[in-house]
């Protein structure tokens, strides 16, 4: 969820080259009946292309959510990728209303944060892997919360004013375990308690409206709560609209939306949003045009019941939450209606998958990227045409098109596990001169050997299955014998980290023959026997692979284990 109600009737163009009058537009209250479809709506809104300007780049961050606080103040957090399981967190910071952004590491955290909400200018919460954190200076400084011992992670924050409450959505509820709750609650911003809904279930997005009535996305439905997620139910969408829900908006407390990707059963409808006008009485489908049926949204955000957009990407695979690229994001007009319109592209020509937005109107909207960016979009003002002169013909060159990557590549480093932990820890150095393969079956279909720093490289990956095992270690070190299967896809990338420890020193033992004194015999002579030490087998591990807080998986995958969550 981001501060949506309390901009969207602000049109907060900014003052650029020249200086534009802040435009207050009338709001109107349009009651539902229970039973209501209407998605009518008073706003006035400009709609047209639009023109995206990239206000922000911080590589190597790859943003997972975005907050805006008033038309000024706004937050974005995000860190490492999900499959490196190290490093620290990162947020971002903005005060003059997007213009300009400054990035900073929040100091103790690990990872990554998914979750970020704020009741002011001042005060945020922030979420991500099995932490909660709290600034109530701006960002200055980051308190670490208790988590209640809950042992999963975190995946989505709110923040409610009226009184004040924050939830923080987590990996889901077990009796048999240490996973307590499907969120942990707190009514002074420092104190939480689990709370049950019920499943091991993802909590991917939290909205709360005024008067308590809050909307939690997950697979096959929502969680809905009255009093502000003291207490929540558990709701299916119906079989016929089923799907895995990641962003829910809502103009009021009856009319909401849920986007999300197709449901695990791959042969059923595609249902990438839906919304309801009755509270969740009833639900209907959403025509979509432009999204591929292996796509997915993450978030959506309406203006009003009418306007608004979602965001995404048009490719990920079925068993992982990782929108990669290319990124989409739709428009609606109408509510009902959405249209793939032009989303942010790099001069490189490469689309970034879309993981979060703001929209202030439709003609004012900000998106994140998983690439490190944030980007502006506003309509670009139509030029008043002038007369000109008909020009000479000249011939020209035809340009020679720029063919899409038809590869993806494959990447990492081969260190020194000095704890054989299987992980590479800080201070663990790389190591070069490490041979290995990806093979196809039994066929080494790729070869590369690691160089200076243990950084090797497969640049130009054919799509399809693979297996990443060694060749060779460095010298004085043991081979690895760990095989890890994954798929590549085109124009994206894997990346791996492969342990090795060294060979065993040998230590010598004698054994003496007794020497018979019955008659004369040579004296026998002591014989070494080599014993090697005994020492774990390295393994090749992708960054994701093992998580370092025990979460549930009840869905397998080769890649991506604390990423596939039910």
């Amino acid at each position: 969820m981001r501060h949506r109600a309390h901009l969207s009737a602000v049109d907060r163009r900014w003052l650029l080259a020249v200086s534009l009058a802040v435009v207050m537009l009338v709001t109107v209250v349009t009651v539902l009946t229970p039973q209501s479809t209407s998605l009518a709506s008073p706003a006035s809104q400009a709609i047209g292309p639009l023109q995206w300007t990239k206000v922000h780049s911080a590589p190597g961050v790859y943003w997972n959510k975005l907050y805006f606080v008033d038309q000024n103040v706004g937050y974005a957090v995000g860190g490492n990728d999900w499959d490196i399981q190290q490093g620290e967190a990162s947020f971002a910071k903005t005060t003059d209303g997007g213009q300009t952004w400054t990035t900073r590491k929040i100091p103790g955290s690990r990872h990554f944060m998914i979750g970020l909400a704020c009741l002011d200018a001042q005060q945020c919460w922030v979420a991500g892997t099995n932490q909660m954190w709290r600034t109530i200076d701006g960002g200055a400084t980051w308190t670490p919360l208790y988590n209640a011992g809950y042992g999963g992670w975190f995946w989505s924050t709110e923040v409610a004013r009226d009184p004040l409450t924050v939830l923080m959505g987590t990996t889901g509820y077990s009796a048999d375990s240490n996973l307590t709750g499907n969120f942990l609650r707190s009514t002074n911003g420092t104190s939480f308690t689990p709370v049950v809904a019920g499943g091991t279930l993802v909590a991917w997005d939290i909205e709360c409206q005024p008067g308590g009535v809050c909307y939690t996305a997950i697979k096959g439905g929502y969680y809905r709560s009255t009093n502000y997620g003291a207490k929540w139910d558990r709701r299916s969408v119906g079989s016929a609209l089923d799907g895995r829900f990641y962003g829910v908006n809502c103009t009021d407390a009856n009319t909401c939306w849920l986007v999300g990707k197709r449901p695990d059963d791959t042969s059923g409808a595609f249902n990438p949003v839906i919304y309801t006008a009755s509270g969740g009485a009833s639900w209907t489908r959403a025509n979509v045009t432009g999204l591929p049926t292996t796509g997915m949204l993450w978030d959506v955000q309406m203006v009003d019941n009418q306007h608004g957009y979602a965001v995404g990407c048009e490719s990920v695979p079925f068993n992982d939450e990782k929108c990669v690229s290319p990124g989409v994001i739709l428009q609606t007009t109408d509510g009902h209606n959405w249209n793939a319109i032009p989303a942010p592209t790099l001069a490189t020509g490469a689309a970034p998958g879309l993981t979060d937005l703001q929209v202030f109107a439709m003609d004012d909207i900000f998106v994140l990227d998983w690439a490190g960016n944030i980007w502006h979009g506003t309509i670009a003002p139509t030029p008043t045409p002038t007369p000109t002169e008909t020009p000479t013909a000249t011939p020209t060159a035809t340009p020679t098109a720029t063919p899409t990557p038809s590869t993806g590549w494959v990447k990492g480093i081969a260190f020194h596990d000095l704890d054989g932990d299987a992980w590479r820890d800080p201070g663990e150095p790389g190591l070069a001169d490490a041979s290995m393969a990806l093979r196809q079956g039994t066929d080494a279909a790729y070869t590369a050997t690691s160089g200076e720093g243990g950084q090797f490289s497969f640049p130009a990956v054919g799509p399809g299955q693979y297996t990443l095992a060694g060749i060779a270690a460095p010298a004085g070190y043991l081979p690895s014998t760990s095989v890890m299967a994954f798929e590549v896809a085109a124009n994206q990338g894997l990346t791996f980290y492969v342990g090795y420890q060294l060979e065993p020193t040998p230590t010598a033992t004698f054994t003496a023959t007794p020497t018979e004194t019955a008659t004369p015999t040579p004296t026998a002579t002591a014989t070494a026997t080599v014993t090697p030490t005994a020492t774990s087998t390295p393994t090749a591990t992708a960054t994701a692979t093992v998580p370092p807080t025990a979460t549930p998986t009840p869905e397998v995958s080769n890649l991506h284990i604390p990423l596939v969550l039910r």
